[in-house]
């Protein structure tokens, strides 16, 4: 967020001037608003996914499980934060503190059919696993979090192929919409491709996607999980007055020294973090 802007924008089609009938001029002007909490929580932001890994010191890749014969799923999320950390207690002070669940948006890629293909947008809610985070090592401003698995799956991988059978059954089920005028090819089609959908019975929808490399690879630039503001201080869109100040115009008048006179608002509590004091929006 731009603090610069926000205040430039906060006072477009505002009521900057009022002008009296003595000649003097009364101008208001007007900031962006900001807060660092809702109720008792911290504010919130989103943070773009870096990509994934099997271990704390891995390179991230744009893909949530390998291509090997098992399909090995990798349990590392790695984030680009905004700003940097030094240890493991400053990641939790900054981005994790009173975090029990994260909301992720992920751009997972899924399997092309004869309706298309690109990302969909799946969302969900991921918890760290037994507090294993950490800064990434020659990168202070890159964070790494192991996923709690959801019963033995990876939880992002699972949302993803969730919302593929819920929402796109066509991918989930090949040949399952024919769409009008079924042809002879489509019926063979579709009989051929119910013998898939024993396996499916069998070992599982998660598994059998994963042998069919759905939901593999994500667009790792559009995909977004939810941490703490950690500067305590988050733009909310309004505005609110700055400073109202008053011209008297006495120099149009006796050809004098103009006077002015106003009041300028403050709108912040100071809070103690640590050997850091920060001020925040309230």
């Amino acid at each position: 967020q731009d603090s610069a802007k926000a205040a430039e924008y906060a006072n477009a089609w505002q009521l900057t001037n009022v002008k009296l009938p003595s000649g003097g001029v009364i101008k208001v002007s007007y900031e962006a608003d900001d807060y660092a909490y809702v109720q008792n929580r911290r504010a919130m932001q989103l943070f773009t996914i870096a990509g994934f890994g099997s271990s704390s010191s891995s390179t991230p890749q744009k893909m949530m499980y390998m291509s090997d014969a098992g399909r090995t799923e990798y349990e590392y999320v790695f984030i680009d934060v905004s700003e940097p950390v030094t240890d493991k207690a400053d990641v939790y002070r900054k981005y994790l503190q009173g975090v029990e669940k994260l909301y992720c948006k992920l751009a997972a890629i899924m399997p092309e059919d004869v309706w298309g293909k690109g990302f969909e947008m799946v969302p969900t809610y991921i918890t760290i696993d037994q507090d294993n985070y950490g800064v990434v090592a020659g990168n202070n401003k890159r964070i790494w979090i192991k996923l709690a698995k959801v019963d033995g799956k990876q939880p992002l991988l699972l949302a993803a192929l969730q919302f593929m059978k819920l929402n796109l059954p066509s991918k989930a089920y090949p040949a399952s919409e024919t769409g009008e005028g079924l042809s002879f090819e489509s019926a063979v089609r579709m009989l051929v491709s119910s013998l898939p959908e024993i396996q499916k019975v069998v070992n599982g929808f998660y598994k059998a996607g994963k042998q069919g490399y759905w939901c593999q690879k994500v667009v790792t630039e559009k995909s977004f999980i939810r941490l703490n503001t950690p500067l305590y201080k988050k733009y909310g869109g309004g505005y609110r007055v700055k400073r109202v100040e008053t011209f008297d115009n006495w120099n149009a008048m006796t050809t004098q020294k103009e006077a002015s006179y106003g009041q300028q608002y403050t709108y912040t509590a100071t809070e103690v973090i640590t050997k850091q004091t920060l001020v925040s929006g309230i």
